[in-house]
């Protein structure tokens, strides 16, 4: 009975220092004359090194308080064996952990300002979602159930798409897609929303809806120039995603 623990650490990129040799100067924002320069000790948002910046910078911190990195994944850490083992995942500043108590409340003393720890965190307790992916726990049950059902409402909210008829199948039977069709010219849709619904598509299908990986990667083939029968595809994806959600 392993306890799930979410956080994250805030202003994450400005805690990091620059890398050895890098210098960075920048105009003074306080002074309109623009005749001040400063330099920069740590990063900040917005610079392009900030993100590699605090990576490095809460690895090493990870690797000092004993954490492994892992080989296959590296936003993945372990520590400990036995009851004193704890996984952390990691995608930038956001953590989840999965340990026993006392492995968790260790861990919390060293990383929890709050505690006496290395930096200011916000706690989500065991958090319900994580990146977008819904987490339901039955403790009783002894299960942890992962989807994507709230993300992919949003998705189907965003583009009309609730009060549609179910679908059994993301594509119809027997789509072939292609660069051109009848459709061509006709009611084009905007290329810029298009790519937005097949990047949405694309991260269901990453996490948790692997059974509409090949339409995504179809419908990626035409994010240039889409045309009509390409967009109603998207649409027919949403829908059967939306239908399938629980």
């Amino acid at each position: 009975d392993l306890e799930l623990w979410g956080a994250d650490v805030q202003n994450a990129y400005i805690l990091a220092p620059l890398q050895p040799g890098q210098q960075v100067y920048m105009n003074d924002p306080e002074d309109p004359k623009g005749e001040t320069v400063l330099w920069l000790r740590r990063s900040l948002y917005g610079l392009k090194s900030s993100a590699r910046n605090w990576s490095n910078h809460l690895h090493d911190w990870l690797i000092s308080v004993g954490f492994k990195r892992s080989l296959e994944d590296y936003g993945m850490y372990t520590r400990g064996t036995g009851a004193d083992r704890l996984v952390l995942l990691i995608f930038v500043d956001d953590l989840l952990t999965i340990s026993s108590a006392a492995a968790l409340a260790k861990f919390k003393k060293q990383i929890d300002k709050s505690k006496g720890g290395k930096w200011d965190i916000r706690d989500y307790t065991e958090p319900k979602v994580f990146l977008g992916c819904d987490i339901e726990r039955d403790r009783a049950g002894g299960t942890i159930h992962f989807s994507q059902h709230t993300y992919i409402s949003n998705i189907a909210t965003r583009f009309n798409l609730t009060n549609t008829t179910p679908v059994l199948t993301p594509f119809a039977p027997g789509t072939v897609l292609s660069t051109t069709d009848e459709t061509n010219g006709r009611n084009p849709p905007d290329p810029s929303k298009f790519r937005t619904k097949v990047g949405m598509l694309m991260y269901c299908a990453q996490q948790s809806r692997c059974d509409v990986a090949y339409e995504v990667k179809e419908l990626s083939r035409h994010l240039q120039t889409p045309t009509r029968t390409h967009d109603l595809a998207a649409d027919r994806v949403i829908r059967y995603l939306y239908h399938t959600r629980h």
